[in-house]
């Protein structure tokens, strides 16, 4: 189908993508900060819970492993728990990459927090 300049439709839809890719790479690249929560090992978890800023509290019934989510901010406190551990199963909170709270269960807990102002 050909619109009123001539042109196929889809020739300007291609060409519109590649436009944006291209404005969009020139200007340089954008880090955004990142948390990630990382909940590792050869154990399982019976019950997940995790905060992040300014979302309601989510809960994940036994969760496969390697379990992760992460939120765009780096400056706000993220909280982790999780129950009925059984074997060996490690929690860890990141920050761009970088580890900040870890937590390895002993007792059949897990129990990982990250405040920025702490």
């Amino acid at each position: 189908m050909h619109a009123r300049s001539g042109t196929p439709i889809a020739v300007r839809v291609a060409f519109a993508a590649a436009t944006a890719l291209t404005v969009s790479t020139t200007g340089g690249c954008t880090l955004h900060p990142t948390t990630t929560i990382r909940i590792e090992g050869t154990g399982a978890v019976a019950r997940l819970s995790y905060t992040f800023p300014e979302q309601d509290e989510k809960v994940v019934p036994k969760p496969g492993l390697p379990f992760e989510r992460f939120t765009d901010s780096d400056d706000e406190k993220v909280t982790v728990r999780g129950s009925g551990v059984t074997g060996e199963v490690t929690c860890r909170i990141l920050v761009n990459d970088e580890e900040v709270s870890s937590d390895t269960s002993d007792d059949g807990r897990l129990t990982c927090d990250y405040d920025p102002d702490k």
